[in-house]
């Protein structure tokens, strides 16, 4: 049985950097947390080798300087995988999960939500994010507060995610 690939090879330095990722466990990075000494690289080299993963199928941007590396099962098929969504929108904007993504968080609501919110201090901008989801970020300005480090996001507290459902309804999948 013959596998059909949809990406190109990968050169050796292109394969350190996707194994260096799977190892870190990194399904979602931004260039900078890509220690390239560590790799034998050069800093301004590292941005070329990514943008060869990204033009091979091996990693895929999704904005804002995040990138998703795709697993092998999934570039065999030609799939995009997405397996954290929220750990993608707190990379692409500075805040906190706020809304139906803290409901989601805190174990308060069983419905997957397509639209992640994310409470910033002074942006508002919504970003398609690959075919299925979109990213809200929802500028806070002074009401930016309460919100805590959970074991994987940063998240609002449940009595703030409440206080802010109740405020906006619309955000909280009500109408």
């Amino acid at each position: 049985m013959r596998l059909k690939l949809s990406t190109m090879p990968m050169s050796h330095e292109e394969q350190k950097i996707y194994l260096y990722l799977e190892s870190m466990g990194k399904n979602s990075f931004k260039v900078s947390e890509i220690n390239a000494k560590k790799l034998g690289l050069e800093q301004s080299y590292l941005y070329v080798l990514i943008g060869r993963l990204e033009k091979k199928g091996w990693i895929t941007g999704v904005g804002k300087g995040v990138y998703l590396r795709l697993p092998a099962s999934t570039v065999i098929g030609g799939k995009v995988y997405l397996e954290d969504p929220f750990e993608v929108a707190l990379k692409m904007f500075k805040g906190y999960l706020a809304f139906q993504s803290a409901l989601k968080v805190h174990g308060l609501s069983e419905y997957e939500p397509f639209t992640i919110y994310v409470a910033t201090k002074s942006k508002s901008e919504t970003v398609p994010l690959l075919k299925h989801y979109e990213i809200k970020a929802i500028k806070f300005g002074k009401r930016f507060t309460g919100f805590e480090k959970t074991e994987r996001y940063i998240v609002s507290t449940k009595a703030k995610t409440f206080f802010d459902c109740f405020y906006h309804p619309n955000h909280a999948g009500g109408y």
